[in-house]
């Protein structure tokens, strides 16, 4: 499962580093390096053009409560729920790592994955939901469909590498030469997930404080390579995510 991730960058960003046309209204949005369910988030679609826009973390499904966050790379071309979307609505969600825990006797133990090559951007593959405006027809329904606003979930494959001892599970990564393919409908799920992603990140044992959505400033534990060093992350006056390592 991948329920929270980061977006370390502005949208503007994003989107020049994606080649990609920027939506009304999207250049507003903070950088979050701790997305939650049900949160806004950057999304880039193929409209033919690349498109980033936003759109909530998260399908409403119908007499179901809570989120569907996530959809299994396997199930993706078998299940109805997918098959559809997986056929004309696909995306990708910008990131520059995601969280996992592990159970550690009673507790859980939060870890950080991102890139092994700083400042790489990550693109998971995604399946998006346009979602539902209201109409003019809606006051006059005896029983009018509701409102959804645009949300989208992130594809997950077997883990493999270092998220491989933490959970069973992690977002499907598109590389950067398979994303026109992805968005453009030429390769199916089950054919990326062929691709190995295991050499692609790295970790970090953080606190469990990630949990919380505590705004623009945590300490991250980095336990790589035997060395103890705190990671602070905080932002600058344009929000942009800093990492400061000193020593724990």
């Amino acid at each position: 499962m991948c329920g929270r991730y980061s977006v370390g960058a502005r949208p503007e960003e994003i989107a020049e580093r994606l080649g990609a046309e920027l939506a009304g209204g999207v250049g507003d949005a903070p950088a979050r390096f701790n997305v939650a369910p049900s949160q806004p988030a950057p999304l880039l679609v193929a409209t033919p053009g690349r498109r980033l826009g936003m759109a909530r973390f998260g399908w409403t499904l119908p007499k179901k409560k809570g989120l569907l966050l996530n959809a299994r790379v396997e199930g993706v071309g078998k299940n109805a729920l997918f098959r559809a979307a997986g056929a004309r609505h696909r995306a990708l969600v910008p990131a520059d790592g995601f969280y996992e825990w592990q159970r550690d006797g009673r507790t859980k133990r939060a870890y950080f994955f991102h890139p092994a090559r700083a400042g790489e951007l990550l693109t998971f593959a995604a399946l998006f939901d346009v979602g539902r405006e209201a109409s003019e027809g809606d006051a006059h329904a005896a029983d009018p469909k509701p409102v959804r606003a645009p949300s989208f979930l992130i594809i997950t494959r077997p883990a493999e590498g270092v998220v491989s001892p933490v959970h069973d599970r992690m977002p499907l990564i598109v590389p950067a030469p398979l994303r026109d393919l992805w968005l453009d409908r030429v390769n199916e799920a089950k054919g990326l997930a062929r691709v190995s992603n295991a050499k692609l990140l790295r970790l970090h044992a953080i606190l469990s404080a990630v949990k919380k959505d505590f705004g623009s400033r945590a300490k991250l534990i980095d336990a790589t390579n035997g060395r103890r060093t705190r990671t602070v992350i905080v932002t600058d006056s344009d929000d942009k995510v800093l990492l400061c390592n000193e020593p724990a």
